[in-house]
């Protein structure tokens, strides 16, 4: 097991060769290795030996309001207790390394150091009492935040997330290392991530609204996600005993998260439960983009589906055959319950179906088939498809939210 990294004092770190990359990145290599310090917009830094930083802007700016955050699904599983707070700061960490995540693994570069500054109104909102106190109690335990974590080599390690969390006192600046070992897991995306808003993310001041819509966001461009009933407890933490009454998760965790997820986000939810009689086994979410407000934020949709759908085509077309199958047999299981067992045996199985499924589901799932035609689409692409190895011609990408 890798040796926790030690807090240090920022005036004591080593010299290094340093070359400036964007207004808010320095770009540096020790021993060899890639590192990176990111600076939100709130903090500009001037000086780094005097440990001089100045107060950017104490307000949500354009260009936060325009990021977005892309998380990971393992990490958010791994990841599932974090406070609100805490989350903020998560969010704004994978919000900052957004142009360096990739679905290919191969195209990450291997950074040796992350290292973050942020300023404490990113994460303070209006609706939350604070104090130096509070937020240095905030950093204290997001020091001690750890995860186990195993290699696609399957070497386990028991990890502390941000090992050196650190509050400057008199500037209000945040600073957090990530562990060099969960670099990988931050940067590598794969096809099972959420991608959602950083400034309707930053809004929200419930535990249980932070982690369903990510989840949501996950599923979003599907329109629908169906969960079983303990698989919802389980990622919510909802696992006491006082949740074995659905009345209880209905009034304590769905309709306080939805309420804030419909007036923060982009996002209209609704859900209906699914059950024999009055036993609730499942629960179905309907997921909907809100109306863009502006043909500027029309286009930017549609370029974001071009973008996902080009990624989601390139990491296909890198997995073997093994990752296609496990991709695919996810996606049947979540997606498609329209397919037989002997359709799906078919899909898993034959080579020439396999694949076809594989460049269907990623223009469905970057938004370039409407959301009534999903099942349609894709059975007409896998057994009927026009032409040889040909799909049939998406719907194309919407021009709004909807």
């Amino acid at each position: 097991m890798s040796e926790p990294m030690q807090p240090s004092n920022l005036s004591d770190r080593p010299s290094r060769n340093t070359a400036r990359k964007g207004r808010h990145q320095q770009v540096t290599q020790e021993n060899n290795q890639l590192a990176i310090d990111f600076y939100s917009e709130t903090v500009k830094k001037s000086n780094t030996k005097s440990l001089s930083f100045g107060l950017h802007s104490a307000h949500t700016n354009e260009l936060i309001v325009k990021s977005i955050v892309r998380e990971p699904m393992r990490l958010l599983h791994a990841l599932m207790h974090l406070t609100v707070l805490e989350r903020r700061l998560y969010w704004l960490v994978l919000n900052q390394i957004r142009n360096i995540q990739y679905r290919n693994p191969d195209q990450v570069k291997p950074y040796g150091a992350l290292t973050f500054y942020f300023h404490s109104s990113d994460i303070i909102a209006n609706d939350v009492k604070w104090s130096v106190t509070y937020i240095k109690d905030m950093i204290k335990l997001l020091g001690k935040r750890a995860v186990d974590w195993e290699t696609e080599e399957g070497v386990y390690t028991h990890l502390t997330v941000f090992p050196t969390a650190q509050y400057i006192r008199g500037k209000g600046v945040i600073m957090l290392q990530l562990h060099p070992l969960l670099i990988p897991g931050f940067l590598e995306l794969g096809n099972n991530f959420a991608q959602f808003e950083l400034y309707a993310a930053l809004k929200l001041t419930s535990e249980y609204a932070q982690l369903l819509y990510s989840y949501l966001s996950r599923h979003a461009w599907r329109g629908k996600w169906v969960i079983d009933l303990n698989a919802f407890k389980e990622i919510m933490g909802a696992t006491s005993k006082s949740y074995e009454e659905f009345s209880n998760i209905r009034i304590r965790i769905l309709e306080p998260a939805m309420e804030q997820i419909s007036k923060f986000t982009d996002l209209d939810v609704s859900y209906v439960t699914l059950g024999v009689g009055r036993k609730v086994s499942s629960l179905e979410f309907t997921i909907a983009f809100k109306e863009a407000n502006s043909l500027e934020a029309s286009q930017e949709i549609e370029e974001t589906a071009k973008h996902k759908l080009k990624e989601s085509l390139e990491t296909i077309a890198n997995y073997t055959m093994e990752e296609k199958q496990i991709f695919v047999h996810n996606s049947l299981r979540d997606y498609y319950n329209q397919f037989t067992a002997d359709e799906k045996n078919q899909i898993l199985n034959i080579p020439e179906y396999l694949n076809r499924f594989c460049v269907a589901e990623c223009y469905i799932s970057s938004g370039q088939v409407k959301r009534d035609k999903h099942d349609a689409y894709m059975r007409k692409s896998v057994f009927f498809p026009i032409g040889a190895n040909q799909l049939p011609a998406p719907s194309g990408p919407k021009k709004g939210k909807n």
